[in-house]
């Protein structure tokens, strides 16, 4: 009887052994079949519905109540960044702009936010000039004009 438990007690452990491996190997393969869906696909939608992502974008973010968040720093912090790839975009908070990175580091913005413009010239090539000294004033633009010749 005793023989008879042990060999009973082997074959169990056999047959755990081969339904561990098995197991293993179908983990391994679903493992590998969702990594190879995941580059066939390789857009990423976010929101809070469901998305389907642009065919022409790689990544498409969607909400009516929340913004996108731009990586925050000094302009040290932005300076230490080795070697960055062109197009890369910071919001630097010691000038309180947007930069990005084409070569040089370029600020796209002041970040007052108002818009507005407090003074401008224009000069054409065929003799007329405008100035906008004040654009609360009317009219705002005054255009002046010469003669040559």
């Amino acid at each position: 009887m005793m023989k008879n438990l042990q060999f009973q007690k082997q074959h169990d452990m056999k047959n755990l052994t081969q339904l561990k491996v098995k197991v293993l190997a179908i983990l391994i393969a679903s493992l590998f079949m969702v990594g190879i869906n995941q580059s066939a696909f390789s857009q990423v939608g976010i929101s809070s519905s469901t998305i389907i992502p642009d065919p022409s974008s790689m990544l498409e973010i969607r909400s009516t109540s929340t913004g996108i968040l731009i990586p925050r720093m000094t302009t040290t912090e932005r300076d230490a960044i080795a070697t960055p790839a062109t197009g890369l975009l910071i919001y630097n908070t010691d000038t309180n702009a947007f930069n990005y990175y084409n070569g040089v580091w370029t600020a796209l913005g002041t970040g007052t936010g108002s818009g507005t413009v407090t003074s401008a010239s224009v000069v054409s090539a065929n003799g007329f000039s405008g100035t906008v000294a004040d654009p609360t004033t009317t009219p705002a633009i005054t255009i002046t004009t010469s003669a040559n010749g």
